[in-house]
């Protein structure tokens, strides 16, 4: 089963793959909405040659990997989108995407880039999340790219395990997650 770049025909397996990997979404309308923007689409919408899908025997996306290779321009356009796509009055939403990034833009010149990863749960634990980050390093290593970090819900012990095993340090820590950083 390849990984392969990312098309536009996998913008609704992708869509479900961010709300459904740790198992059905239960989240509302809204959330699902604001965990869309704040998680995946930026990525597939601007910058789509930095993401990669792992495709089951269908071609059908189940896996992914999304990249932003450049903190500064994402900051920029990521507020400009956020704001017109969650309504104002959704206070907390705003507080929370706002907050998302501070460990980014504390990192940035080290750490420019940052990812999001994610599996469907029948396809975890099989390796396909090292081969999915062996492409994204391979790929942002040729553009000459300094560093990648992420975040992580620090009770995740799954995927905080993951990042270790990886070669990721930890850059930082905050009461609800953990910031991992690697120089490429």
């Amino acid at each position: 089963m390849p990984i392969r770049p990312y098309e536009a025909k996998d913008r609704d397996a992708v869509r479900y793959i961010c709300l459904n990997s740790d198992g059905p979404c239960e989240a509302d309308e809204m959330g699902q909405h604001f965990l869309l923007t704040t998680y995946c689409d930026y990525y597939i919408e601007r910058e789509p040659h930095n993401c990669f899908v792992f495709a089951d025997e269908e071609d059908r996306a189940v896996g992914y990997i999304l990249c932003t290779e450049d903190f500064a321009n994402f900051r920029k356009v990521f507020y400009s989108d956020f704001k017109t796509r969650i309504d104002p009055a959704r206070t907390a939403e705003h507080k929370w995407a706002e907050e998302s990034i501070v460990p980014h833009a504390q990192h940035s010149a080290d750490f420019p880039a940052h990812l999001h990863i994610d599996l469907l749960p029948d396809y975890q634990g099989k390796g396909i999340g090292t081969q999915l980050m062996n492409t994204l390093f391979a790929h942002l290593r040729n553009k000459k790219c300094r560093g990648i970090m992420l975040t992580v819900f620090r009770h995740n012990t799954g995927a905080v395990r993951f990042y270790e095993r990886y070669g990721f340090d930890r850059i930082g820590e905050n009461t609800n997650n953990i910031v991992f950083g690697k120089l490429l």
